[in-house]
């Protein structure tokens, strides 16, 4: 159907949007009646009220009143009284990365790793402690993952779509998250055929196994954030060991390897943590790609 016979469906999200549209449109009933239009919320991009006075389907993460002009009350109630919202999952998911801290200027920054840097020990004294098996015998491995899920089904009982079930079951069965706040392939579809479930339509089936997606700009998963093998161990996450290569933009790195830059980044002082990384792996994109600062 052209596009000026379709109905709009704007999607105000973060990188969830990209993949989460091209899984959408995967499904003939949903590409027939729908045009998706998306807009960045975390990069501020305005969305006109014309817009949302021809907005049929709002898909949004929800946002506070402080966003002022984009807060989703706000743009809710500018919606045409036909029109439908539902609010999409914000996935974060400290499991994988139970020392994953926004207290630090450094990207994907590591409370573990920061307190070793405070010591003023070598680099090679700092990677050995990290690293070698039993370091992590004495941290609490497991409320990470569960404080997650229950700031998730916060949100769901908000209204927000569900995925704290689907995380809960498969997280240590299958990689369910690339880096914190990436969603891996899995998880993803899981929150397409959600949204498809809210709106009475067919789930995807067959029609989006070759879809290769992620929030690395909607394509290929460009970056996997390494996940410390004693964790893999605790959780038994048959795909988190010491020999695992990781994505890592123009390269692939073990965990040790990937621990190894990060003490060189902050020696070198030195916060732009993705640069680092992208200069190291001779990869020259521009995929923003960053850890949440909530």
């Amino acid at each position: 159907m052209p596009d000026s016979q379709r109905e709009i469906c704007l999607i105000h999200a973060n990188c969830l949007g990209d993949p989460l549209a091209r899984l959408l449109e995967a499904s003939p009933f949903f590409q027939r009646r729908y045009q998706v239009v998306k807009a960045v919320n975390y990069t501020r991009e305005a969305i006109p009220d014309a817009l949302l006075a021809r907005c049929s389907l709002f898909l949004y993460q929800h946002l506070s009143a402080k966003w002022e002009e984009l807060a989703s009350q706000r743009l809710v109630s500018l919606l045409p009284s036909a029109a439908r919202a539902i609010r999409l999952p914000v996935p974060v998911f400290r499991g994988y990365w139970p020392f994953w801290t926004n207290r630090s200027p450094m990207q994907f920054a590591d409370v573990f790793l920061e307190r070793l840097l405070g010591t003023g020990l070598a680099a090679q004294d700092m990677l050995l402690l990290y690293v070698k098996r039993g370091a992590l015998a004495a941290c609490d491995l497991d409320a990470p993952a569960l404080e997650s899920l229950a700031l998730l089904r916060a949100a769901e009982a908000e209204g927000a779509l569900p995925c704290a079930d689907f995380i809960a079951t498969w997280w240590r069965r299958i990689q369910v998250f690339n880096t914190i706040n990436h969603p891996a392939p899995p998880l993803l579809r899981h929150i397409a055929e959600q949204t498809l479930l809210r709106l009475g339509l067919p789930p995807l089936g067959d029609v989006a196994d070759a879809l290769d997606v992620s929030c690395d700009e909607g394509g290929p998963t460009r970056f996997e954030q390494p996940i410390h093998p004693q964790v893999g161990q605790r959780h038994g996450l048959a795909f988190a060991n010491e020999t695992r290569a990781y994505r890592v933009f123009g390269t692939r790195m073990t965990f040790a390897a990937y621990t190894a830059c990060y003490l060189d980044c902050r020696l070198l002082n030195r916060v732009d943590f993705v640069s680092y990384l992208r200069q190291v792996s001779g990869d020259t994109g521009e995929t923003d790609i960053a850890a949440p600062r909530v």
